[in-house]
């Protein structure tokens, strides 16, 4: 093989490889790591399911009125006061399921040390964030 055939390569070698190590370097710069888990902190875990199970339940009747809300809503004939009537009892269940989920938290926090409910919340307040990070559209 020729010489400046070899250097061409190799040149081409090397961008590919700066290239792919920015792309893993950004990503690990981009992406924060999350808090580790602490063992330390014990729930009682039987009284977390029971919760869950609860919180599941409402938020599958808020699941279920949302979706119907969006089938009428996109119903080919409008009836106006049906569909407030139905963003009203959407707006109930939601804000029901909001509270449950506030006053869980708040009973969890009440028989938490003030050290377990830093590490436990700061675990919680991580993924809320990483859960509201907005992945731009390409156009």
């Amino acid at each position: 093989m020729n010489s400046s055939w070899k250097n061409i390569l190799l040149l081409c070698s090397l961008i590919f490889n700066f290239i792919l190590g920015g792309f893993i370097i950004y990503h690990l710069v981009t992406k924060p790591v999350p808090p580790p888990r602490h063992p330390g902190i014990d729930i009682e875990r039987t009284r977390y399911h029971e919760k869950s199970r609860e919180i599941s339940t409402h938020r599958t009747e808020f699941m279920e009125h949302r979706r119907r809300f969006m089938e009428n809503l996109a119903a080919p004939e409008f009836d106006e006061e049906r569909l407030k009537g139905q963003l009203d009892s959407l707006l109930h269940k939601q804000i029901e399921m909001e509270r449950l989920i506030g006053n869980n938290l708040i009973e969890m926090r009440r028989d938490l040390t003030e050290e377990e409910a830093q590490r436990l919340l700061r675990r919680f307040h991580y993924h809320m964030r990483d859960k509201q990070r907005v992945i731009p559209r390409r156009r």
